[in-house]
């Protein structure tokens, strides 16, 4: 147990100078800021298979502010329960099926809402900055 804890800030470290020099933007204080994220919540085989199909898929839309959430909770009569989210908001959700096709056509869905979500977004934000 001691080992883990050891670890823990070592990997989370390493983990946010990733991030830093990946897909961060300097700013003049010397602090990043993340400008996207795709963060998995996942419990199931089925539920990891849909992150990793949808970040395969995902191109990051340079410039833009969001968080991309991918959520699965245990439903107590058959299987789970998946919820996608930008920024807080479902995007997506409904019953996680096993099946890698299904699972496949799930994700391309999802990149193409998502990145539809975004976009309205920020159209919305510019006509409103017009007026």
């Amino acid at each position: 147990m001691k080992a883990f804890f050891l670890v823990l800030p070592k990997l989370l470290l390493t983990f946010i100078l990733f991030l830093a020099t990946a897909g961060a933007d300097s700013t003049a204080n010397g602090y990043f800021e993340i400008t996207g994220l795709v963060i998995e919540e996942t419990m199931t085989p089925a539920g990891h298979n849909l992150y990793e199909s949808f970040n395969t898929r995902w191109k990051t839309l340079e410039g833009m502010e969001y968080t991309i959430t991918i959520k699965e909770r245990a439903d107590s009569f058959r299987g789970s329960i998946y919820e996608i989210m930008v920024d807080e908001e479902t995007v997506m959700a409904g019953r996680l099926n096993p099946r890698l096709d299904f699972i496949d056509e799930l994700a391309a869905e999802a990149v193409k809402k998502c990145s539809l979500h975004i976009l309205q977004r920020v159209f919305v934000a510019e006509e409103l900055e017009f007026y």
